[in-house]
């Protein structure tokens, strides 16, 4: 999976937001970029599953390498991939008190 396979509500810069992308895998992760769109999503606790697969086998092992990988991400890069990708999921809101409540994912990540 890439990112390229997400919505995007700005398709005009989606080069340069590929290339900032590319830029915190390589620099800061130290991974591919296939590796950190793989590790965005085992860090995203609203998604149960992440399926990986190709005819390649070098691609399946950099896939599985993502298990020792995205343990070591921290919160700042992901939000720094949020701002890029403009995708941030929305807070949930409670009805009962009439307030915006922390996200499940601002929850597991404990921000």
């Amino acid at each position: 999976m890439h990112f390229c396979h997400l919505y995007i509500k700005d398709q005009k810069n989606w080069n340069e937001k590929i290339k900032k992308l590319k830029n915190i895998a390589e620099e800061k992760v130290k991974c591919s970029l296939a590796q950190l769109a793989i590790c965005w999503v085992l860090l995203n606790p609203d998604i149960s599953t992440c399926l990986i697969g190709s005819n390649n086998i070098k691609r399946i092992e950099e896939g599985i390498d993502c298990i020792n990988i995205y343990k070591k991400i921290p919160f700042e890069v992901l939000k720094e991939i949020e701002d890029i990708l403009d995708n941030k999921p929305q807070r949930d809101f409670d009805f009962d008190n009439f307030k915006e409540v922390k996200s499940r994912r601002e929850i597991a990540l404990g921000v």
